[in-house]
């Protein structure tokens, strides 16, 4: 359980034993913690408007999962985005594809707490992070983050954030606005 400035870990989800420990055990630890971190940006610095925006703090601790797990453990940098891709992208997006199961990012009917929000959250997070490239996501993740700071937001705020620094780098029109 994360909270502004203080992360708060079940010890059986963190605690490994140096020699000991199974990869899948120190993978586990590292993503448990990795996610957690990711909340202090996406969810306490800058918190979603209301519930119905979930994947604003979950989609990213999710994406953000990946990246701060190669650096935890960098031996196993190669194999972190396929297993992230199986086992947690492929899987909500499966879900996703089932009609009765299916809902949108933006939970009209509430918050929902699923593989699809966390899942499906992080795949159009990478999705948008492989049409900005990593810079100009980057820029535009700061810019969000210092507009928004201490403060709440929606997805379209975020939208508008990313549309604003492809502007700059862009020549044709570019937009993430919603339909």
């Amino acid at each position: 359980m994360e909270n502004y400035g203080l992360i708060i870990y079940k010890y059986q989800f963190v605690a490994i034993h140096p020699k000991d420990s199974t990869t899948d055990a120190r993978q586990a630890a590292a993503k448990v913690i990795c996610h957690e971190l990711a909340h202090q940006w996406f969810g306490d610095t800058v918190t979603a408007m209301w519930w119905d925006d979930l994947f604003l703090q979950e989609g990213f601790a999710a994406f953000f999962e990946r990246f701060n797990m190669r650096m935890a453990i960098p031996q196993q940098k190669p194999y972190i985005l396929t297993k992230w891709l199986t086992q947690r992208i492929q899987p909500s997006l499966r879900l996703d594809a089932i009609i009765k199961r299916s809902h949108p990012l933006y939970a009209y009917n509430g918050p929902e707490f699923d593989l699809i929000t966390y899942g499906k959250g992080a795949s159009v997070l990478r999705m948008i992070y492989s049409v900005l490239g990593a810079d100009n996501f980057r820029s535009s993740l700061q810019a969000y983050i210092k507009k928004y700071q201490f403060s709440n937001a929606d997805h379209e705020m975020l939208f508008a954030e990313f549309t604003a620094v492809m502007q700059l780098f862009v020549e044709r029109n570019f937009s993430l606005e919603s339909p």
